[in-house]
């Protein structure tokens, strides 16, 4: 076990111990400060991370940039910088866009009427000094078949394009929100006599009138996490949201962190006294933009690794299998040009046909429900972890 020692900056014991409580409110303007700063330096300085356009903007956007924000419908082939989210919904959402409700929102929505979710995406946006954020609840024309086909069959270039992915990896539910204040870990509170093995100590590192007198100190237990046991890493969409994104700004259960292309690990956005476990390979951002294809080697084994992490995770409609990482099978399609055979690879079908699935998996018990474009002998043709 590892322990943090910290005091605060007016503390007598501050003289002596370095270590400041750390910042936990991830709401406020210094974490906001610290994630622009973390936008700004990986668009300016990350070479790996540049791309020589600005974006394609996706059909619609929420456009945050004046007090009253809108639904954008953007121009055809217009550029600019967006924010995606990735959020569970944890049901159903108070506020969507549908056909009865697009014009309205084109003229103005009123934020207040949206999930806590969407809210906390407006100020982190706005914090990030872009205009304009992707929703699929508000982006997508839910109850219209065509459109909803149409942006679904799109999500994947969505997340990849997007300049920043808004990861509310924290919340189960899109009514509570994500911009939380993270609670101290396991702490004790003791004191510290102000001075040194000789007087000398004290009198050099302040006044003589500290000397012999006690401060406060907290040692705090280093925590270590892993990011898989986040709510919206149980989620079967989310899967995509995250492999495809180049950046993901994470909004976590223990505090904010930054993940991009460059910095191909965690990286804190506020000081932290969590050790952040390394993520899976097959669930590493922009992992398809690191890796090598061709004809002759897709990276067969990174898909076993993708299909294993992403069939273990929840799909409120379970057909959606194949659909939910239409995607970055498309992504692998373009860059090896081998043929997709409903969740399997043709040049490396005899072993992918081996698949099987984890004892155990309570959904695996459940009676085969197949997804309409799913062959039997393919892995999303049932339930549960493979």
């Amino acid at each position: 076990m590892r322990f943090k020692f910290y005091t605060s900056g007016d503390d007598i014991s501050s003289h002596f111990i370095s270590q400041r409580p750390v910042n936990r409110d991830t709401g406020g303007r210094a974490a906001l400060a610290a994630a622009r700063l973390s936008l700004e330096t990986c668009m300016n300085d990350h070479i790996s991370c540049q791309t020589p356009n600005k974006p394609l903007l996706p059909t619609r956007a929420l456009d945050v940039g004046d007090p009253l924000i809108r639904l954008y419908s953007s121009k055809i082939a217009q550029r600019a910088e967006y924010a995606a989210l990735s959020y569970c919904w944890g049901g159903t959402q108070t506020t969507q866009t549908t056909s009865s409700t697009i014009d309205a929102f084109s003229k103005g929505l009123d934020l207040r009427i949206c999930s806590q979710t969407i809210q906390d995406a407006v100020v982190v946006t706005r914090g990030l000094g872009l205009q304009y954020l992707w929703i699929d609840a508000l982006c997508i024309i839910q109850g219209q078949t065509s459109d909803k086909m149409h942006e679904i069959a799109s999500m994947g270039k969505i997340y990849k394009n997007a300049t920043v992915t808004i990861s509310a990896a924290n919340s189960s539910s899109a009514q509570a929100g994500f911009l939380k204040h993270q609670g101290r870990g396991a702490s004790v509170q003791t004191a510290l006599l102000c001075t040194g093995p000789n007087q000398e100590l004290s009198l050099k590192r302040s006044d003589s009138s500290i000397s012999g007198r006690y401060g406060k100190v907290w040692l705090e237990l280093e925590r270590v996490h892993n990011h898989s046991t986040e709510p919206l890493s149980q989620r079967g969409w989310a899967f995509q949201e995250q492999v495809l994104s180049l950046r993901l700004l994470q909004y976590g259960s223990e505090g904010v962190t930054w993940h991009c292309l460059d910095a191909d690990k965690t990286v804190p956005v506020l000081r932290s006294f969590v050790r952040y476990k390394p993520r899976s390979k097959a669930s590493r951002p922009a992992i398809l933009r690191r890796t090598k294809h061709n004809r002759r080697g897709l990276g067969y084994q990174l898909w076993s690794e993708m299909i294993e992490d992403y069939s273990s995770r929840h799909l409120t409609i379970s057909e959606d299998r194949l659909l939910a990482i239409a995607g970055i099978a498309s992504e692998l399609h373009d860059l090896s040009q081998d043929t997709y055979l409903g969740g399997l690879w043709q040049e490396d079908l005899v072993r992918q046909l081996g698949w099987k699935q984890i004892e155990g998996d309570e959904r695996a018990a459940r009676p085969l429900s197949r997804a309409p474009n799913a062959p039997s002998w393919s892995w999303a043709s049932v339930d549960g972890g493979i």
